[in-house]
């Protein structure tokens, strides 16, 4: 053989490797395979290996492999190329049990906060993923050290499911997590408001009080013909933060140019109602600018205010729309 297609050869083989050993996305799947999550090149989606790559001794089964052995495999270098582990070297599971109806809740060490937001949620996504695989998980919660998992801001993280999660890829999106909120707009007569239940991407770099906002402030969806705006036009949100379960809202000098067919008490508490909808606020307050916000016409809006669940008509148990 001459050296020339020795070379060829040599080159054919190595490529062959390459592509055989590489993580796999959804134009390479394999209909039957348990998937083990990892994360791209970019830390921006999840791509996977399958468990029978990783399982050659024959010690467990690879058409379902058990829990123990699906967190080791989470938590362990990638053998294929251009795909990264989920789970960081210091956090580590102290613990796993079922709860009821197919709830898995892990409990991990307290490195696990010490996750930035895109890593924390691409980990998460990548973990509830690969653990709805099996029959007999439904629903997986997170602890650390005992307690459930809190983001960022105060935000408490519930049951998730493979299906509280979207698949993005691309330069210009990150890995998200869709999620419920719930936004008050105005009733017909403006006097009164209803609940518009609302399935939404969470990316992690919007706080879901910015989310909530710039629903409010974009108003309903077309579909919605039931419910009208109550922002006044070309109102903006300077800064929104919570602490210690108070929201402090600012907003442009443009919110205080009230909408004639909607009260002051359904605007201002639009706001409110649909913000103490997160979990981890009880109180709202309001300023315009820089500066607190007193009064909104003859309506006395100092200090926090409160929800007001008179204000609201009959709630509806509704779809959810997307």
């Amino acid at each position: 053989m001459s050296n020339k297609r020795l070379l060829l050869c040599i080159v054919a083989a190595v490529l062959f490797m390459l592509s055989a050993t590489g993580c796999k996305s959804d134009e390479t799947e394999r209909s039957g395979g348990f998937k083990i999550y990892r994360a791209n090149v970019n830390y921006d989606a999840l791509v996977w290996e399958y468990a029978e790559d990783l399982i050659t001794d024959g010690s467990v089964s690879t058409e379902a492999p058990d829990i123990d052995t699906i967190l080791r495999l989470l938590a362990s270098t990638p053998v294929a190329n251009g795909c990264y582990r989920l789970i960081p070297e210091q956090v580590a599971v102290n613990s796993w049990s079922f709860g009821q109806d197919g709830q898995l809740v892990i409990d991990f060490n307290s490195v696990y906060n010490s996750m930035d937001t895109v890593g924390e949620l691409l980990c998460r996504a990548g973990i509830v993923k690969t653990l709805c695989q099996l029959e007999n998980v439904e629903y997986v919660e997170f602890l650390v050290d005992q307690k459930p998992l809190s983001l960022p801001g105060g935000m408490v993280v519930r049951l998730m499911t493979a299906q509280d999660f979207i698949d993005n890829t691309g330069t210009d999106t990150l890995f998200a997590q869709s999620v419920n909120i719930t936004i008050y707009f105005a009733n017909e007569t403006g006097n009164e408001m209803s609940e518009s239940l609302l399935r939404v991407e969470y990316d992690g770099q919007r706080t879901l009080e910015e989310i909530v906002l710039y629903e409010l402030i974009e108003g309903p969806l077309e579909a919605q013909t039931d419910l009208f705006p109550v922002m006044p036009e070309e109102t903006a949100v300077n800064k929104v933060y919570s602490k210690d379960g108070i929201c402090y809202v600012d907003f442009n000098s443009k919110f205080l140019n009230k909408r004639e067919e909607v009260t002051e008490d359904v605007t201002v508490y639009s706001v409110v109602n649909s913000l103490v909808e997160i979990s981890y606020i009880t109180k709202v307050s309001l300023s315009v600018d820089g500066s607190p916000l007193k009064s909104y016409g003859s309506l006395s809006t100092s200090g926090v205010l409160g929800r007001r669940p008179e204000l609201i008509t009959i709630e509806k148990a509704g779809d959810i729309t997307e």
